[in-house]
């Protein structure tokens, strides 16, 4: 098979909960791969290299565009480290990244956010207003989901 015919769809899961873990909202997001997040598949598979590091979140709900390589209008970022999981999903079949932004990380209303891998975006969604305030966390589980 070539790398060609895998097609790689993504869906997204905001959690947005208050100081004692309660949820509040959450959205669900299909989301679109940017050109150079499948050119990142490419060169990850065939060089075995790092693959993807960092989830953000931006105040912009201006359109997605597969040629776009930021968010418009950054809020917060974090790296997928030690406290963040990657993991292989088996009942969905999907590869899992998920961060939380805590508390003291932003405040702020929140329309689009972004998977990267060392500030070259992956992917980006757009979604309707989540407003986060300093009492709140939010989960981010983005799954990508790989298909011949």
């Amino acid at each position: 098979m070539l790398m060609s015919d895998i097609k790689i769809k993504g869906v997204v899961y905001l959690q947005l909960r208050d100081r004692f873990g309660n949820l509040i909202d959450e959205v669900y997001v299909e989301n679109a791969i940017m050109q150079k997040g499948l050119s990142l598949v490419t060169d990850t598979l065939l060089n075995k290299t790092e693959f993807i590091n960092q989830i953000a979140v931006g105040s912009s709900n201006a359109f997605v565009h597969s040629a776009q390589e930021h968010l418009f209008n950054e809020l917060s970022k974090k790296d997928i480290a030690s406290n963040n999981i990657i993991r292989y999903n088996y009942e969905k079949d999907c590869l899992e990244f998920i961060t939380t932004f805590y508390a003291e990380d932003f405040s702020g209303d929140i329309y689009e956010a972004g998977l990267f891998k060392d500030n070259i975006m992956f992917s980006r969604i757009v979604f309707n207003k989540l407003s986060k305030s300093f009492e709140q966390s939010l989960t981010i589980i983005w799954q990508l989901v790989f298909i011949a």
